[in-house]
């Protein structure tokens, strides 16, 4: 079923398959001030104080200490971005850009998942994080690598599978 366009109820419309639609994109109006055409500040506690002045400063100094890309700093690559993190007075400056959009995505959440996790083990917090409240699709392939490294083949049964999971603490998809 379809959302209603016209509903106002806090979750957000979303495809069948859990896609992002083109209106979740939108930035919200109370959380977000365009600083340039398309481009925003964004915070998490409400709409953001913004200079207009410091922030052409800022496009400038971050053009010139970035290097490459277009005019507006951000490096070249298909799949780029340039982002300001703060979490409990812990700031970090990110840029990347990629190609391939799998490296730009890990880069971008290995930077963030380095300034949340404390001493947590970063798989165990992409763990969490993409548990909580994300719908995720695995790849058949990388399904297979993880029964592979849990010892576990076609043939045993699902409990199996789950004593494997348990007794290494969680299941492991790695990369190829």
């Amino acid at each position: 079923m379809e959302p209603d366009p016209g509903d106002d109820s806090e979750e957000p419309p979303r495809s069948d398959a859990g896609v992002l639609s083109p209106q979740d994109l939108e930035p919200d109006e109370d959380y977000s001030v365009e600083i340039q055409d398309g481009r925003y500040v964004v915070s998490s506690e409400g709409k953001p104080e913004v200079d207009p002045d410091s922030v052409e400063e800022s496009l400038e100094d971050t053009q010139e200490s970035v290097g490459g890309g277009g005019s507006d700093g951000i490096p070249d690559g298909k799949y780029s971005y340039r982002v300001t993190l703060s979490v409990e007075n812990t700031k970090l400056e990110k840029s990347g850009g990629h190609d391939d959009v799998s490296d730009g995505f890990e880069d971008f959440v290995t930077a963030y998942v380095d300034l949340v996790s404390d001493d947590t083990p970063s798989e165990e917090v992409l763990g969490v994080l993409l548990a909580s409240s994300l719908d995720v699709k695995v790849p058949a392939p990388a399904f297979k690598r993880a029964l592979r490294r849990h010892g576990v083949s076609p043939k045993d049964s699902v409990e199996e599978l789950f004593d494997a999971v348990r007794e290494q603490g969680g299941f492991y998809l790695e990369s190829e």
